[in-house]
């Protein structure tokens, strides 16, 4: 693929997920699950780009909020595995990325009861302060972490 054709890619891509990201935040049904749960594949073949990390992501979200945590857990850690493939060679990320998907970890872990495993992953979460390789990746983790954290404040 030529630069101008990864270029197009890139932009298109970029574009398709500031719309999910954006009919997202504003989403207070079930709806949000779709914008991330059928459009793309299924967790266990993750496509092994960026995107796809951020896919995962926006659907452990999505489905955080529909109370499904055993398919939140699926969804992050398909993204952790998928980021590290990435952007880490396979070894453990200590990205701040990777920290908002470890801390959404811990809390589904803490939902479904496994407060010592919760606690363990938390531990790791708190730890990741890398910063991220591009400002653009970072920020779309940053905003559906705040679309999780939004709902959390909700179920209070």
């Amino acid at each position: 693929m030529g630069v101008l054709e990864q270029s197009m890619r890139w932009n298109i891509l970029k574009q398709d997920m500031e719309q999910a990201v954006q009919a997202f935040e504003s989403s207070t049904t079930g709806d949000s699950i779709e914008l991330f749960a059928d459009a793309y594949p299924p967790p266990s073949k993750p496509r092994p780009d960026a995107w796809s990390v951020l896919r995962h992501h926006g659907r452990a979200v999505a489905f955080s909020k529909a109370g499904k945590w055993e398919d939140v857990l699926i969804e992050v850690d398909a993204a952790i595995e998928t980021h590290e493939m990435i952007f880490n060679r396979n070894k453990p990320s200590s990205s701040r990325s990777v920290g908002i998907l470890l801390n959404l970890k811990a809390d589904a872990l803490e939902q479904l009861g496994k407060g010592a495993e919760a606690t363990s992953i938390r531990a790791r979460a708190n730890a990741a302060n890398l910063r991220q390789i591009t400002e653009y990746y970072r920020s779309v983790h940053e905003k559906l972490d705040r679309i999780y954290a939004k709902g959390k404040d909700k179920e209070k």
